[in-house]
This record gives C-alpha cells, sequence and structure tokens, in this order.
C-alpha cells in the first residue's frame, strides 16, 4: 500500500506531496486542478507511461529534474521508490535496492517486484465500475489474479502443453522405432552372406597364391626365350660392326667440316656489312659540310624572325600607349573646360564662399 506521494516539476504540479489513508482513498476537486496528472505521475513510475517531454511542467526548464517519489511499507519497514527524469535521461533510486538501470522502456523488475501495483489499484472518473460490469469469467479472472490463483491456472496450462509435447515426443519415438526394426528386418540376410563372403575370400587367396607361381614360371621362361634370341642377333651383329665404326669416323669429319663452312660464311657475311657501313658513312661525309651550313643560316633566319615579332609587340604596345595618353589629354582638356564654366557660373568658392574673379579662375584652370 502506498503511503505517500511526492510530485516535483510533473505536469501542473510544481511541487505536491500527498499523504494516504490506510483502505479506498478519492481524489476530488475542482476541474483541471491537477487530479488527472497524480494518477500520470504515479502511472509514469510504476509503467514508464506517459513518456516524452509532456511530463514537464511548464514553467520549470529543460535541465531541471523531474521527480516522483513513492513511499510505501514493505514488511513492516517504509521504503521509498524515486523516478527522476533529467534532460532525455531517467532513473530510478530505491532505499531497497538503491540505483536501478533503465534499459530501454521497460522498468526495472525490483521496481515492479516492491510496488506490486496493477490496473485494479487504479480507477479514473471515466472508467468503468470496477467488476460489476463485467462478465462472469472476467470477474473471476480478475479475483484470481488479485489472490493469486491465477499462478495456478498458468502451471496447469503448462502443464497441459508439457504433457502433450511429451505425448508427442513419445509417439514419435515410437514411430522411429517401427522404422529402425522394419529396416533391421530388411537386412536379416547380412549373417548368410557374411559366411559367404568368408569362403570367397579364402578362395580369392588361394588363388592369388597360384597366379604368383604361376607368374614366375612365365618369366623363367620368358627369360630363356629372350637369352636364346641375343645369342642369335649377336652373331648377325659381329660382321657388319667393323662397317658402323667406319661411318661413324666419316660422320665426325662431316661435322667438322660443316661447322668451319658456317664460321667462314658467317666472316664473309660480317665482312658485306662492314663494306656497307663504310660506303654510307663516306656518302654522308660528302652531303653533312652543305647541310650543316643550310642549318646554321635557318638558327639565324628564325632568330631574326622571332626578333621581328618581338619588334612588333613593342610597335602595338606604343601605339596603344599614346591613343591612350591621348585620350587623357582630351578628357583632361574637357575636364579643364567643364571647371571652369562651373566656377564662371558659381562666382563663389564652394569651401570658402570667397567670389571669383576672372582672373582668379584662369589660374586655377591652369
Amino acid at each position: 500500500m502506498i503511503n505517500s506521494l511526492e510530485i516535483k516539476n510533473f505536469q501542473s504540479h510544481k511541487n505536491t506531496k500527498i499523504d494516504f489513508c490506510p483502505g479506498l482513498n478519492v481524489i476530488a476537486g475542482a476541474s483541471d486542478s491537477g487530479k488527472s496528472s497524480i494518477l500520470r505521475a504515479i502511472g509514469w513510475l510504476i509503467k514508464n507511461r506517459p513518456s516524452g517531454d509532456a511530463i514537464r511542467n511548464w514553467d520549470c526548464k529543460k535541465n531541471d529534474p523531474v521527480t516522483v517519489t513513492i513511499s510505501l511499507e514493505d514488511n513492516n519497514k517504509e521504503e521509498t521508490i524515486t523516478k527522476e527524469r533529467i534532460g532525455s535521461t531517467s532513473k530510478y533510486v530505491s532505499s531497497k535496492f538503491g540505483a536501478l538501470d533503465v534499459i530501454g522502456r521497460d522498468v526495472p523488475e525490483e521496481v515492479t517486484r516492491l510496488l506490486n501495483l496493477s490496473e485494479p489499484s487504479f480507477q479514473t472518473q471515466h472508467d468503468a465500475y470496477f467488476l460489476l460490469n463485467d462478465s462472469p469469467g472476467s470477474i473471476a479472472k480478475t479475483l484470481n489474479d488479485l489472490v493469486g490463483l491465477s499462478i495456478i491456472d498458468t502451471i496447469f496450462k503448462n502443464i497441459n502443453s508439457q504433457a502433450l509435447a511429451s505425448k508427442r515426443r513419445v509417439e514419435e519415438s515410437q514411430n522411429s522405432v517401427k522404422s529402425l526394426q522394419i529396416e533391421i528386418d530388411k537386412l536379416q540376410y547380412l549373417d548368410s552372406l557374411d559366411k559367404e563372403l568368408t569362403e570367397a575370400g579364402q578362395l580369392l587367396e588361394t588363388l592369388n597364391t597360384k597366379k604368383v607361381r604361376l607368374d614366375g614360371l612365365s618369366y623363367i621362361l620368358q627369360g630363356i626365350d629372350n637369352t636364346e634370341g641375343g645369342l642369335a642377333q649377336i652373331k648377325k651383329i659381329l660382321p657388319a660392326e667393323k662397317e658402323v665404326v667406319v661411318i661413324k669416323n666419316k660422320q665426325q669429319r662431316l661435322s667438322i667440316l660443316q661447322t668451319k663452312h658456317s664460321q667462314i660464311t658467317n666472316l664473309i657475311k660480317s665482312i658485306e656489312e662492314s663494306i656497307t657501313r663504310l660506303d654510307e658513312e663516306k656518302e654522308w661525309l660528302t652531303i653533312e659540310k652543305p647541310f650543316l651550313a643550310v642549318k646554321k643560316k635557318v638558327t639565324q633566319l628564325e632568330e631574326l624572325k622571332s626578333r621581328e615579332n618581338i619588334l612588333k609587340r613593342l610597335v602595338e604596345r606604343c601605339v596603344s600607349t599614346k591613343e591612350l595618353i591621348e585620350g587623357t589629354v582630351e578628357k583632361i582638356s574637357k575636364a579643364k573646360i567643364e571647371f571652369k564654366d562651373t566656377l564662371k557660373r558659381n562666382k563663389v568658392c564652394p569651401v570658402c564662399f570667397r567670389p571669383f574673379d576672372k582672373k582668379t579662375i584662369e589660374g586655377m584652370v591652369e
């Protein structure tokens, strides 16, 4: 049960403290006197609603703290829970648990457990009468919640769901056992097959032994045949061995002659290339001197053209400067005439207000 409520800077309440009596408490007052704000302050602490800056008093600054503190009894000991918001940061402080972290929009579990308050604990003037307009089923559910019997209903629901799940698992296991038994029956022939495989392995081992012996005998017979054939070939080769030696000697001499021929051919080719280069250098020497003279004259001509271009640019700059000077002189002459006419019209100095005579005007213009 709530003993007292303290509200600071929350909506229309700048600094309000309310002490509650045991049992039912009714908050009465004129319209717009802050009755609903009291319930909103309690809801802001226990349900984190409303949210945002709508909770802040219109007369306080952004960084002024908004606080709601509830005092209640817990095991014959008075405890306090405070929710504070500064700027956009909120936190809970409990005399029992200390500072509590706020994650998202959730209210710390310690606060919910200590307050033990729900929707039926509060009613506004526009709410329907508690339990009177509800159906029998809704009334029974509410009473179950109030006395804690809803926990039993929840336990029965969990037990039923677990029983159904266990039943499904048992049925699935039985079906799996049946399927495995069918597969085992299909493999009954493996015992006889294992015996047949053992006998076949023994026969195969005997066959391999006999095959090894047969291969050895075949190899010996083949060696004998090869030896007899080799002896016959040797007898045929001996008369031709001398001719082979003579042919090899001739091949070696031919190879030496081919190498020398290749060297002589390369030497002749190198000499011909040297003669060609000498002829080209001789021809170049005959035309090099006239070419150098022409190249020198071309260089001199390019230098003269460059100087001519520089002179042209200088002449153009002189002409443009002359035209600028003539225009400036003409402007000065016109300005003198206008200044002289102005002095004649005014006849008085605009600075010292002394009168002008003709001689003074002529002197000022010059």
